[in-house]
């Protein structure tokens, strides 16, 4: 009983960490689909462990009498794809080493970096993509051994055996303090409690010119006013402003003014 009740544990913690997190921002039919039934589904192998929990959730999902009605899940071999399963483990301890070093190195996530280089395993294209996302780097290679020039952090762990390009050239740095500001804007935004499709007038005030220049430029400021939702982005400060965020971006002290 144990052992069941510590599998479905596991399942749910990775349903909600990587499928429920990597595929919220879809948002599609098949998504909701598929994660309805997985959630009803939970429900009746959870019932003979937590009865009254277990109710709940069938009952709020379905609008069925109760879920110790149901039948029994039945075991289908042939909806299982080991293949994929090995792969996407695979990718998974790539995406876990990538963050160590990551950690090691005190390399935020939000600061791009150039590449990954895997040494001992090479992933299909669009399981590459998931590492660059995940990881945010540029691009995913297969190589045999660490490159002698440039900034290379090794590490390797359970059979898998990275390399990941920890050179901050100007432009990555740059796309690192825009990331860092857009973060301050939305948790400004959640701190104000706006509607997430309300557009909003906002403004800085800022000491670092590497930032200035960055929110002056279309080319990166246009995509903090599209995904930060804003009407306008100015220097300078909002008289009554509905909240007023201070954060320190590349060493900076930074100040966020937000209004309707």
């Amino acid at each position: 009983m144990f052992t069941a009740s510590r599998s479905i544990e596991d399942f749910v913690i990775e349903l909600s960490t990587w499928y429920i997190r990597r595929n919220k921002k879809r948002g599609d039919k098949d998504f909701l689909q598929t994660l309805y039934e997985t959630l009803v589904d939970i429900s009746k192998l959870l019932a003979p462990f937590a009865p009254f929990i277990s109710e709940e959730i069938f009952r709020n999902l379905t609008c069925k009498t109760s879920v110790h009605l149901e039948k029994w899940l039945e075991f289908d071999e042939k909806l299982v794809d080991a293949k994929l399963e090995h792969e996407m483990e695979k990718v998974k301890q790539v995406v876990e080493l990538g963050h160590a070093v990551r950690k090691e190195k005190s390399i935020k996530v939000r600061q791009p970096l150039s590449e990954l280089r895997i040494m001992n395993y090479e992933l299909r294209e669009e399981l590459k993509e998931i590492v660059i996302e995940e990881l945010n780097v540029k691009s995913v290679g297969a190589f045999h051994e660490t490159p002698e020039k440039g900034d290379w952090a090794g590490k390797e762990e359970n059979g898998i055996k990275l390399a990941l390009n920890i050179e901050l050239t100007p432009e990555l740095k740059a796309e690192g303090l825009m990331r860092d500001f857009l973060r301050l804007t939305q948790d400004a935004r959640k701190e104000a409690g706006y509607a997430f499709n309300l557009s909003v007038s906002s403004s800085y005030s800022t000491t670092s010119a590497t930032l200035k220049d960055i929110l002056t430029t279309p080319s990166t400021s246009e995509p903090i006013k599209k995904r930060a939702i804003l009407s306008s982005l100015e220097e300078g400060i909002i008289e009554n402003a509905d909240i007023k965020k201070d954060g320190e971006i590349g060493g900076f002290p930074v100040t966020i003014y937000l209004k309707k």
